[in-house]
């Protein structure tokens, strides 16, 4: 629970600061920008943790009792769910403090929701080969951003559409980049994995 208040009090003040920055009214192409790097932050922050953050005993523990498989797709749902807690507390902080410029409100929350499902997806894995190389953060963050570049395209494309009410057909084709993006992460962290977890 405390990591939960500790990523939306990190989103809180993030969003807060931006409120005493901007004091008029954002551009939605401003309002985008600065809600995704927000949110990726926070989930490279939330996804960090996933293996780095527990005593080594209970790797053992779980490698006695569990397959590689489950204990991935255990840390991959946690994330998932702690990412979409995080998204949807992010954009209702920006629609409080700096208003909100999105038209299409279910298109954008379906959104948020393939983000947090394709952060869980590639950060989970990348949290993995950290935690491998020596528990070291900054590798993972060096990592993850590389990875994370075309999602993140697709990602904003995606939601400026929702904001600025495009069409849906281009719309469904970003987001169905973005499902397959997330889609092809898990296939390959079930591939490394075990690999992983075996050394």
């Amino acid at each position: 629970m405390h990591h939960i208040n500790g990523l939306l009090l990190f989103v809180l003040g993030t969003v807060f600061l931006c409120f005493l920055s901007f004091q008029s009214k954002l551009e939605p192409e401003k309002w985008n920008a600065l809600f995704w790097i927000i949110q990726l932050f926070a989930a490279v922050h939330a996804s960090g943790h996933s293996f780095s953050g527990e005593h080594p005993n209970r790797h053992i523990y779980y490698y006695s009792i569990a397959s590689p498989g489950a204990v991935l797709l255990s840390k991959t749902l946690y994330n998932f769910i702690l990412l979409l807690i995080t998204g949807l507390g992010s954009y209702a902080a920006f629609w409080l403090l700096l208003g909100t410029p999105v038209s299409n409100v279910p298109n954008f929350l379906g959104i948020i929701a393939l983000a947090a499902l394709g952060f869980a997806s590639i950060l989970t894995l990348v949290a993995a080969i950290a935690w491998r190389s020596g528990h070291n953060f900054s590798l993972m963050a060096i990592l993850s951003f590389p990875v994370m570049y075309p999602f993140m395209i697709a990602l904003i494309k995606a939601s400026l559409l929702s904001i600025g009410n495009g069409e849906s057909g281009s719309m469904l084709g970003f987001m169905l980049v973005l499902i397959l993006i997330s889609l092809l992460a898990i296939a390959l962290a079930f591939i490394l994995f075990p690999y992983l977890w075996k050394e």
